[in-house]
């Protein structure tokens, strides 16, 4: 098979399976970065061997389809992405295995890792490397009590404490009562009695057991707790008995601006009038529980607040109740819940409209109602067109559209970011002297064909459709070559790039944007024949090219390093750092996401170790910490609250630590404990 143009697609095809032949033949021009996600390669460790300076060894690290074994692990120690490896769910992982890396693995990505052999052993063997707070979630430990009892000192009892899969038990509760996070506890699902609630009231947080469905509901039960309840978040619990009679059994005790709103009974004109002293009324009037009738307002119209009252669509509306109350209402609020009304509308627009708000009744009305077009046409010179064009998107009706064509905002019609309607190219012909064409352009439901093309190529905005990621036609380009802006073509990632196509367009492309264009056909042969026309700059952020040693030898004196230092997509491995260890932007580097020990050990002299100190997502742990020791900045480290803080880690560098600063760090694992045994050490002042 030859692979010309072909050869970019097929690197894309993870099912693609390529002979040792083809790989050979094509190595210059394969996307080695994507072929190293190919699923179903043959791969063994030959093959690796022979292309090892390719591949890219973080893809190769998360590989589901790799022989892994401890060989294949050892034989590659110092390329893999450790991070990757710990996450990968297809390794046959057993204890020997970790074990034979065990100062390599990332603990934290291990911890989180649902595919190891979790068991007593496995987390006995490694105690004392696990991240304990993803042990503590880890679905796939089943957590007993024996396990608990076993590594008590270890866990995260926070996490641990807020685990959905726990099957609760008076025993677990008690045995463990001072580890566990009480607050947390209350939301829980407990095997909750009046004895329990009772034996650690002291410990509960009542708020969260206010809140919490799930507690033996009853009006005893609340009378027991009432000094501790909280009383605000008590009436959001919809599993109390709710009735009448507990309301006024509590009557002295409810917080009655909340209960007001959140009421949930039904409350009518004996209720409003038996708590009339006990309402806060700005809250009942926008209460959703009040059942309305004229009688209700006209008893305590003096008491509503009638801004909340004019926007309630619920109130028993007429225009006998509009009259009534005409110098109360708040009519921008009230336009805005009647708009939907629209047989009312009919009942009082023309009494009251120059009281009625426009903007907000253009905003609400009904234009699905058939009616619609007679007021529309009567009032014309009221709405408010932009918002009625808005309406008219969520409601769409091509009668209204045509009815009151010069009227609509068409710049909302061609493209609305929320509502955006696919005219037909009939519909853009018949309208074609209202449109906003730029806009138009940015609609995506409107189907830019050949037909399209060529009738509106005079009207249209080509800078705007050149800059479309659209996978224009080889034909299309060569048709309209004189109206594209070429500029914004070469930024286009969607339509196949071919070295021909390239080449026939030489003039006209914008060689900087196409140097960071990453779905051009890259290969070194592609690179060689235009070396005098990229940006090099671009060059070499582009994640598309095919990274590899030979690549970056190749044009050494061309490329921008401070821009490869931070190209995520270059396989980054020791031997590929080693390789141009002279070269590279050791600050930027100093930033790279996944920065392993292993990685950093060889160029300890190199990396900006203040920038490392100050970085979060590093895999702190002591083993990490310890080879480097005398290179942190340790005030810096000091400071930091995102370290896996641990008596062991404090103990571990007790010489190395700024003290003062350590004492002011309130995420410490601060007891009385931690306190004494450094207490030599604390600096009282802060």
């Amino acid at each position: 098979m030859k692979i010309k143009n072909e050869w970019q697609i097929l690197c894309r095809n993870k099912k693609y399976n390529w002979t040792l032949e083809q790989l050979e033949q094509h190595k210059d021009q394969i996307n080695w970065r994507l072929l190293s996600l190919n699923t179903v390669i043959d791969w063994s460790i030959p093959l690796i061997q022979r292309y090892q300076l390719n591949w890219n060894w973080r893809s190769l690290s998360h590989h589901p389809a790799l022989p892994w074994t401890i060989e294949l692990i050892d034989t590659f120690h110092e390329l893999w992405d450790w991070q990757a490896l710990s996450q990968n769910q297809s390794i046959p992982w057993t204890i020997d295995l970790i074990n034979h890396f065990k100062s390599r693995w990332d603990w934290k990505m291990l911890s989180k890792n649902t595919a190891l052999p979790w068991s007593v052993d496995l987390i006995e063997t490694f105690v004392k490397n696990w991240n304990w707070h993803e042990l503590s979630v880890n679905p796939k430990i089943s957590i007993s009590l024996n396990l608990i009892e076993k590594f008590e000192r270890y866990w995260d009892w926070q996490t641990l404490t807020g685990r959905r899969d726990f099957v609760w038990s008076r025993a677990l509760l008690e045995q463990f009562a001072d580890h566990w996070y009480w607050n947390v506890l209350s939301k829980g699902v407990l095997p909750w009695s009046t004895e329990l609630i009772d034996t650690y009231k002291t410990r509960w947080s009542w708020k969260n057991l206010s809140l919490n469905q799930n507690l033996p509901w009853s009006v005893e039960f609340i009378q027991q707790f009432e000094d501790y309840w909280d009383w605000r978040d008590l009436i959001h619990n919809h599993n109390l008995p709710w009735s009448l009679d507990l309301i006024k059994k509590f009557e002295n005790l409810w917080d009655w601006k909340r209960l007001s709103y959140f009421c949930p009974l039904p409350i009518t004109e004996h209720e409003v009038g038996y708590f009339q002293s006990y309402w806060d009324w700005y809250s009942l009037s926008s209460c959703p529980k009040v059942v309305w009738s004229i009688e209700l307002i006209e008893q305590f119209k003096y008491q509503w607040d009638w801004g909340h009252l004019s926007a309630k669509e619920d109130l028993p509306w007429s225009l006998e109740l509009v009259k009534k109350y005409e110098q109360h209402w708040n009519w921008y609020l009230l336009s805005d819940g009647l708009s939907a009304n629209f047989n009312f509308v009919l009942d009082i627009i023309d009494k009251y409209q120059s009281r009625l708000d426009w903007y907000q009744f253009s905003r609400r009305l009904d234009l699905t109602d058939p009616k619609s077009v007679v007021l529309i046409d009567q009032y014309k010179q009221h709405w408010n067109w932009q918002k009625l064009t808005e309406n008219l998107l969520q409601h769409f009706s091509l009668k209204l559209l045509h009815e009151f064509a010069p009227h609509w905002d068409w710049a909302i019609l061609s493209f609305h970011y929320t509502h955006p309607i696919q005219w037909e190219i009939e519909h853009i012909r018949e309208f074609k002297e209202y449109w906003d064409w730029e806009r138009l352009l940015w609609n995506g439901y409107i189907n830019i064909s050949e037909e399209f093309l060529v009738e509106f190529q005079d009207v249209m905005n080509w800078t705007e459709l050149s800059y479309k990621n659209i996978a224009w036609s080889e034909q299309q380009l060569e048709h309209f070559e004189k109206n594209w802006d070429w500029q914004r073509l070469s930024t286009n990632d969607a339509f196949p790039w071919t070295t021909t196509l390239i080449k026939r367009y030489e003039h006209l492309w914008d060689w900087e944007r196409l140097s960071w264009n990453t779905a051009l056909p890259w290969s070194i042969d592609l690179i060689e024949e235009y070396a005098n026309r990229w940006n090099w700059q671009r060059l070499s952020t582009n994640e598309g090219l095919p990274w590899s040693i030979e690549l970056l030898e190749r044009y050494q004196e061309y490329w921008d390093w401070k821009g490869l230092s931070r190209n995520t997509a270059l396989s980054w491995s020791v031997e590929f750092i080693r390789h141009f260890e002279h070269h590279w932007d050791w600050m930027i580097l100093s930033k790279y996401e996944n920065l392993t020990a292993e990685l950093m050990l060889p160029f300890v002299d190199k990396w900006h170790w203040k920038t490392l100190s100050y970085r979060n997502n590093l895999p702190w742990s002591v083993e990490f910490i310890t080879p480097f020791v005398q290179y942190w900045h340790w005030s810096v480290l000091s400071a930091k609250r995102r370290l896996p803080w641990s008596v062991e880690l404090i103990e571990s560098f007790k010489n190395h630590w700024d003290w003062k600063i350590l004492s002011n760090n309130i995420r410490l694992p601060w007891t009385v404990e931690l306190f004494e045994a450094y207490k030599g050490y604390w600096d009282y002042s802060v």
